[in-house]
């Protein structure tokens, strides 16, 4: 099946450019096989042992940790059916992007540890930013996806933001200056496309 019709991925955000889904599940859970297709980001929320299986191979152990990036182009690598299971006890949690046009001939993987500040790739680059008690920065970018909750204004909305663990937040290619009034930190992942 479509990964975006397999029940654990739940689509939060979607435009001609991306779709965006939240894959989250309790210990004991486990997806159905699903394909693939698109190239795709994934963001790691959640640090997690969990099993992955390809479609006629045997299960095989995942390590996830927090705040890791990975790009896979499956437009260049082939498209991928799998399932996911969580037997260790410990919740599963990836924000998944999928893009909707291909990366290239020359697209191949990419990793981010999760200190790594920055990754290119072929439709655009991820950037880590961490917002300070009280402080003020301006972000660049499309979208936005919350690593820790926290409350943060932005200059063009009157209401404060509060964003959970885990939101997501389209901008559009805006800059916004964003103040963070709470007490502590607040890690986001922002998402600028490529121009076209």
């Amino acid at each position: 099946m479509p990964v975006l019709e397999e029940p654990m991925h739940r689509l939060v955000f979607r435009n001609d450019r991306i779709d965006v889904y939240s894959v989250r599940m309790n210990p004991g859970e486990s997806s159905v096989y699903h394909r693939h297709r698109r190239d795709q980001l994934g963001i790691v929320l959640r640090s997690t042992r969990s099993l992955g299986q390809i479609l006629g191979s045997q299960p095989q152990p995942n390590l996830s940790t927090r705040g890791a990036i990975s790009y896979i182009p499956h437009s260049t690598i082939g498209a991928l059916t799998h399932r996911v299971s969580t037997p260790f006890g410990r919740e599963f949690w990836v924000i998944g992007i999928e893009f909707t046009q291909p990366g290239g001939p020359a697209a191949t993987r990419a990793m981010a540890a999760p200190d790594q500040a920055v990754l290119d790739f072929p439709q655009g680059k991820i950037t880590r930013v961490e917002i300070g008690p009280g402080s003020r920065q301006t972000v660049s970018g499309d979208l936005i996806v919350a690593l820790t909750p926290g409350q943060l204004t932005i200059d063009r909305e009157v209401r404060p933001l509060s964003l959970e663990e885990g939101a997501v937040k389209w901008i559009g290619g805006a800059r916004a200056r964003f103040t963070n009034p709470g007490r502590r930190p607040a890690s986001l992942i922002v998402l600028t496309l490529a121009d076209r």
